[in-house]
């Protein structure tokens, strides 16, 4: 485990992970990208967070599916 920055957790992930997978998602027609940006990397760790304070005091997470990310 590191301490880093979001910026440098994307960066070390696409010099070693997105361009060489991205070649071979090309072919198969994915519509998506492999670059993790700092902002994915963000969001993931708020995810996980709340995922975690739930699951440690055993609540459900509820979630909307309208209405903006940061609302």
């Amino acid at each position: 485990m590191s301490w880093v920055s979001t910026s440098n957790c994307a960066l070390q992930y696409d010099m070693a992970l997105s361009q060489h997978d991205m070649k071979n998602l090309n072919a198969t027609g994915w519509q998506f990208g492999m670059i993790l940006t700092p902002e994915h990397v963000w969001d993931a760790f708020i995810i996980w967070t709340l995922l975690h304070g739930h699951i440690k005091h055993d609540l459900l997470l509820q979630v909307s599916n309208i209405g903006l990310q940061k609302d």
